[in-house]
């Protein structure tokens, strides 16, 4: 029945009534201008309901096509819809189960696509804790038993193999760290550095070692390079021994050149020293006539001009 037909019946019989009051009239027709403002707002709600309809279409397309692309669950099916009734109490019903259909399906189009890859094993029933983000390690070793070393410490992501015996100097976002032949940390790159490092107002890169070279360089052009404007290129500081000390079997141990001073020594005792058994402790050479050189044997005190 449709809302003009159900209207039409309720008007006849409003008429047919014969012997009714003043006030009867007048309460009949406040009631019907009600059910007409009633049905008004459920023709609305039927609009909107189509609306709705359409909407939660798209939505479902939308989550079967992430669905696919996500290799995760499938998102449980909605209840089956009711059977099409043209009833006002029907409409309402479908009204409202369409309602929380759209909100559960735009709750499930809310997680996005992760954009990132990973092949992790998860061990069971391991979580985080105040001292690390994710620690891992290889093989079939748990890495929790391998970083007794951090205690007090925290880590962003841990990288272990085993402990290295001593604790890491501070916290930090990654730790890498082995023992015996394994390396704490290497960084590769075909075209920029290795490893890069930078600081405002400390190292940029620290060095530290008990029985070995705090830095090492090995390169075919020059193993160590140092750069500063204002500053020294390279410094060497030592308390009971050479601060910068150089060796080579076919070259120079030290070389300087500069527009100025070559190598340049100050102190308050001895500002240059060479010692030799075979031949010039300190040797200097002048190629223009203005210049001076000055080469001091081992075994005489002599100087020659």
């Amino acid at each position: 029945m449709t809302r003009c037909q159900w209207l039409a019946r309720v008007q006849s019989r409003h008429y047919a009534l014969g012997g009714v009051t003043m006030h009867e009239t007048q309460t009949s027709d406040t009631v019907m201008a009600q059910v007409a403002a009633l049905a008004a707002r459920l023709d609305e709600q039927a609009v909107g309901m189509m609306s709705l309809k359409g909407e939660v279409a798209r939505l479902q397309a939308e989550n079967a096509r992430l669905t696919a692309t996500l290799t995760r669950p499938a998102a449980a099916a909605l209840p089956p819809a009711e059977p099409s009734t043209t009833s006002r109490r029907g409409m309402l019903r479908r009204v409202l189960g369409t309602s929380a259909a759209a909100a559960l399906l735009l709750i499930a189009k809310g997680a996005a696509t992760a954009e990132a890859s990973s092949r992790t094993t998860i061990l069971n029933a391991s979580t985080s804790t105040g001292n690390y983000g994710i620690a891992s390690a290889v093989d079939v070793f748990d890495p929790g038993t391998l970083i007794g070393n951090i205690t007090g410490l925290g880590f962003g992501v841990i990288g272990t193999f085993d402990s290295p015996g001593y604790a890491p100097p501070g916290s930090a976002g990654v730790l890498g760290q082995g023992s015996g032949a394994f390396f704490g940390v290497i960084g590769l790159s075909a075209g920029n550095p290795g490893v890069h490092g930078q600081s405002n107002s400390h190292a940029g890169v620290y060095g530290k070692s008990q029985s070995n070279a705090g830095v090492f360089g090995d390169s075919p052009l020059v193993a160590v390079a140092g750069i500063s404007g204002p500053g020294f290129g390279v410094q060497g500081t030592s308390v009971n021994n050479a601060g910068v000390f150089g060796q080579s079997t076919n070259n120079a141990a030290v070389f300087g050149t500069s527009p100025f001073t070559g190598v340049f020594g100050t102190s308050a005792n001895i500002g240059t020293w060479g010692d030799t058994t075979t031949g010039t402790g300190v040797f200097g050479r002048a190629t223009n006539p203005s210049g001076w050189g000055d080469s001091s044997l081992a075994a005489s005190s002599s100087t020659v001009a």
